[in-house]
């Protein structure tokens, strides 16, 4: 039963951070333009759809973005199955993945954390919109940096993960996280 409100809540949350305007700013850098990118992504693909895979799929190919062939969907979903896009745009190479777990994440390329953690925070819903929002404790190691926000509400609980790295060795440097409780 909890399930089925979790995307009329999700696209409250995704219609009040419309409303709001934060994410409205034109980024100047290419930089900037890539992690905006990214946490677009995020707000559309994976925050109104909760974790359903034919809401995923639907969307993602709104958005442009190709299913993966299964070798290459293995890259994003590590141990678990699901399903994975990918999409290359003029900002680099982005891709998408839920696990059958309902884990929905969004993979940048390229993307400054700075911008990928200031850009994710705009979108955190303020007091007084039905949500409570506990950031958790920021964890750094092996140049891999993790901030993670929990957000509640009377009727459901989430969990944005945000994972970044400096590291330009070719694996994807920004990785946002969606996880309903």
């Amino acid at each position: 039963m909890r399930r089925t409100f979790i995307p009329v809540i999700l696209l409250g949350l995704l219609a009040w951070a419309s409303a709001a305007g934060a994410h409205d700013l034109k980024p100047a850098s290419t930089a900037e333009r890539q992690a905006d990118y990214a946490v677009q992504l995020f707000m559309t693909l994976c925050v109104p759809t909760g974790g359903n895979l034919a809401a995923v799929e639907h969307f993602a190919i709104q958005q442009g973005l190709r299913r993966l062939q299964p070798e290459a969907a293995r890259y994003f979903l590590g141990k678990y199955r699901g399903g994975a896009w990918g999409q290359r745009t003029s900002l680099g190479l982005f891709a998408l993945a839920l696990t059958s777990q309902g884990i929905c994440s969004v993979f940048a390329h390229r993307a400054d954390a700075r911008f990928l953690k200031a850009d994710l925070e705009s979108w955190l819903p303020p007091r007084g919109s039905g949500f409570r929002v506990a950031p958790g404790p920021s964890l750094h190691r092996n140049g891999l940096a993790t901030y993670s926000y929990t957000l509640s509400s009377h009727r459901v609980k989430m969990m944005w993960v945000l994972s970044t790295t400096k590291r330009m060795d070719g694996a994807y440097q920004g990785v946002i996280s969606l996880v309903v409780q």
